[in-house]
């Protein structure tokens, strides 16, 4: 099931529609034991995609933070239908997670970092604004579920029986299907457990988010930037098989990536971030007095720049250069730390540990030539 709190797709053209529009029905996830954070999409620092955008003169690029670009670190690799996938592009991706009354299991596929929060959907439906959601950003320190794999037995959506006849709950059914709700009857709960995946995102499925299509001697040829694909073939194929197979879990990634390494990454680019914000809105503030200043000339058409407009030019310059300064600074020390870390995982490697073997080896070869003479004596 794919469950967007706000398919892009569905809402070009129309962002009012999708932000009038009530899907999923929140009646059929909470009888599986799921709830769906309503109204909201997930922002990711960590994972945000970088994107190009409309600047105040010229195009300029950030970071989108609902716009996500999920490493391995954020699939469960346990998972059949999630292991070995390198990346996974989700856009306005909605939030997912177990609700207290749940009889069945929920199994997270798809997370975001710590580094995450919830945004209102009107704040990206209508003018996406990069820089304004960076500005606001603010990460609970919460990990929201983006895709999780439901299993257990699941109790009907409609516990006071089935809908009556002609209902907008009842439409759709098909004869078919009729005849067979009126031979077995209403079922309160599944008579063998359920397997369900539920992706909180639609917009995976398009092809603008994950390939790209280049013009190859005539011929456009479709490049996957992303594993989309491969995860919804996946999992097709695991609830095509048996039911037996859906519950075999992988064995643990062989690859151990230094954690630590990425961890001061991400931290120094966080910083980054925070100054490159502090730069923007300090540049907003002295145009916006440039245009007082502007406004208050005695020649508002006159091209040249009063002392005063000249003076706030010369006080933003300088806060611009130290401010580059500073963001200097923090990129010297994010590689400072990161050759550190480098120079004691050599000097373990290369040094450390051979030194180590070498001493108990020569430590174990003293007590057997000790012990030797002893028995001869």
């Amino acid at each position: 099931m794919f469950a967007d709190p706000l398919s892009e797709s569905a809402a070009a053209g129309n962002p009012s529609s999708a932000l009038a529009q009530e899907y999923p029905p929140d009646r059929l996830l909470r009888s599986w034991g799921v709830a769906l954070e309503a109204g909201k999409v997930v922002g990711d620092l960590t994972f945000a995609q970088r994107v190009n955008y409309p600047g105040r003169s010229r195009p300029r690029a950030g970071n989108y933070l609902p716009w996500l670009a999920l490493p391995e670190q954020a699939v469960n690799q346990d998972e059949i239908a999630t292991i070995n996938l390198k990346q996974i592009n989700m856009a306005t991706a909605g939030s997912l997670q177990r609700t207290e009354d749940a009889a069945t299991d929920f199994i997270p596929l798809i997370r975001s970092s710590d580094k995450a929060m919830l945004i209102e959907k009107h704040r990206v439906a209508f003018a996406p604004d990069p820089a304004g959601l960076m500005a606001e950003f603010s990460p609970t320190g919460e990990v929201y579920t983006l895709a999780a794999r439901v299993t257990g037995r699941v109790k009907t959506a409609f516990p006071d029986g089935p809908p009556e006849e002609g209902s907008d709950s009842g439409k759709g059914g098909g004869t078919a299907g009729e005849d067979r709700v009126v031979q077995r009857g209403h079922i309160e709960e599944s008579e063998v457990p359920a397997n369900i995946v539920i992706i909180a995102d639609a917009d995976l499925l398009e092809d603008r988010f994950w390939v790209d299509v280049r013009n190859f001697f005539g011929q456009r040829i479709a490049f996957p930037m992303a594993d989309n694909a491969d995860f919804v073939v996946n999992v097709l194929e695991q609830l095509g098989g048996s039911g037996d197979l859906i519950g075999i879990r992988s064995r643990g990634p062989s690859s151990r990536p230094f954690t630590r390494v990425e961890e001061i990454r991400r931290e120094a680019e966080r910083k980054h971030l925070a100054k490159e914000q502090e730069l923007l809105a300090r540049l907003d503030e002295t145009e916006r007095k440039l245009n007082e200043l502007q406004r208050m000339r005695e020649d508002p058409d006159s091209p040249a720049l009063t002392p005063e407009q000249e003076q706030e030019v010369e006080r933003f310059r300088g806060e611009k250069v130290k401010i580059r300064q500073e963001l200097r600074e923090v990129q010297y020390q994010l590689r400072r730390e990161i050759e550190r870390l480098e120079v004691w995982l050599k000097f373990i490697n290369i040094l450390l540990v051979p030194v180590l073997i070498s001493l108990t080896a020569t430590g174990a070869w003293i007590v057997r030539r000790r012990r030797d003479r002893g028995f001869s004596a």
